[in-house]
């Protein structure tokens, strides 16, 4: 998901993705919680479609 996502709207996503990534890691290694992956999900979709009820039909899922 993070590398597929890496190069559209580069700024924007590193920057997010960093911030949550700092938060927690085990071994080294970067854990991403299924609450931070559904958050990530909204901000992709908000980008790639700014339709409005593409969100709201992404945060009634969540």
């Amino acid at each position: 998901m993070y590398h597929l996502i890496y190069g559209f709207k580069r700024q924007i996503y590193i920057k997010k993705v960093k911030k949550e990534r700092e938060i927690e890691c085990y071994n080294n290694v970067p854990v991403i919680t299924i609450l931070q992956m559904a958050r990530f999900l909204v901000i992709v979709i908000r980008f790639y479609t700014k339709r409005e009820y593409f969100l709201k039909y992404s945060l009634f899922l969540l």
